[in-house]
């Protein structure tokens, strides 16, 4: 949702229908793709063993990302300039 807010705030409103399009084209070829692989590996290794690896993957980035400091010095809402049209 934060997403979504944030490219609305700052695509330009004349072609704001295009980039939603394409940004809900790429979920919608992510899922498939990434059920097949995801299908893939637990046949390959176990479900057990996908789903602790996937746990620790997210974990390692999760971590790697609070060490970010641009992530924890966002602007406020307010002073984020757009560039649609007011």
């Amino acid at each position: 949702m934060l997403f979504a807010a944030l490219v609305q705030s700052l695509v330009p409103e004349e072609i704001l229908g295009r980039a939603s399009a394409v940004m809900g084209s790429g979920a919608g070829a992510a899922t498939p793709l990434g059920a097949l692989l995801g299908g893939a590996a637990a046949d390959a290794f176990g479900v057990t063993t996908v789903l602790y690896v996937v746990a620790a993957g997210l974990l390692v980035l999760s971590l790697y990302l609070s060490t970010v400091t641009q992530f924890r010095r966002l602007p406020e809402i307010a002073q984020v300039e757009t560039l649609a049209a007011d």
